[in-house]
């Protein structure tokens, strides 16, 4: 199911954004 709303979109993208620089950090912390 397609997320339609803009804030709950953007709320995806920067968590997806937030565990690729942790990943790339090496933080073990993935929310």
């Amino acid at each position: 199911m397609p997320i339609r709303d803009p804030f709950k979109l953007q709320l995806a993208l920067e968590q997806n954004f937030r565990v690729k620089i942790c990943r790339r950090c090496g933080a073990r912390n993935s929310w």
